[in-house]
Parts: C-alpha cells; sequence; structure tokens
C-alpha cells in the first residue's frame, strides 16, 4: 500500500475533525457571493465553447 508522503498529509484535532466531519454531512447554504461566482464561471465556459468550436477546431456540430 503507497502512503502519501508527509507534504500532502494534513494533521486535524479531535475537534477539527468533529468540525470538518459535520461540514460534509451538513454543508451550508451557498452564499449570494458564491451563486454569482458560479454563474459567471458557467457563463464563461459557455463562451469560451462557442469560440473554440468550429470547422477549425475539429467539431462536428452543424
Amino acid at each position: 500500500m503507497n502512503l502519501p508522503s508527509a507534504e500532502h498529509v494534513i494533521v486535524l484535532s479531535s475537534d477539527d475533525q468533529r468540525r470538518l466531519v459535520e461540514a460534509l454531512r451538513s454543508p451550508p447554504e451557498p452564499s449570494a457571493a458564491l451563486v454569482r461566482a458560479a454563474h459567471s464561471h458557467a457563463t464563461l465556459v459557455k463562451r469560451g465553447q462557442r469560440k473554440t468550436e468550429g470547422p477549425e477546431s475539429g467539431s462536428t456540430k452543424d
């Protein structure tokens, strides 16, 4: 079994472990800023995909 090297190990106190598990079990609702950022990202990704589509990119879409 390959264990990660020490530089990839995060050591948490038992209190921090409990907080992490609780956050994973019941994550908070996304903030308004996070929702805006996700929407902006989705818009930019779609815009970038449109720019790369076409005959010169090898796309077969009509």
